[in-house]
């Protein structure tokens, strides 16, 4: 049940990123409710994804894993034009930043126990 909260949480973050953010554009409301579910999902998962491939659970690992899958995601969205578009490489990569740093807060307050060393 935690899992759908931090998806439906990132998934608030990621439709709020997406039009506070002052260099993102989304073609419509259904474009921006779409891509923020699939992001909030990724952003769901990617925390038991590194503790899999890492066995063991620290707090740069997930931040920087989180950075990477938002950057990623966020670049081939807009590569492929599924709605959302982008001023520039910095807008995009602050974006990722943002959404990150959110995601990351929600894993830490309704999810993963992370062992910080």
């Amino acid at each position: 049940m935690r899992l759908l909260y931090r998806a439906g949480l990132a998934a608030v973050a990621s439709f709020i990123l997406f039009f506070a953010a002052p260099g993102l554009g989304v073609q419509s409301l259904y474009h921006a409710l779409m891509l923020s579910v699939i992001l909030g999902f990724l952003n769901a998962f990617a925390p038991y994804i590194v503790s899999t491939a890492t066995y063991q659970r620290n707090f740069l690992n997930i931040a920087l894993f989180l950075f990477g899958i938002n950057a990623f995601s966020l670049y081939l969205m807009i590569y492929f034009n599924l709605g959302l578009g982008s001023r520039s490489l910095a807008t995009t990569v602050f974006a990722a930043l943002t959404l990150s740093v959110l995601s990351l807060f929600i894993t830490l307050v309704f999810g993963v126990k992370l062992n910080i060393k």
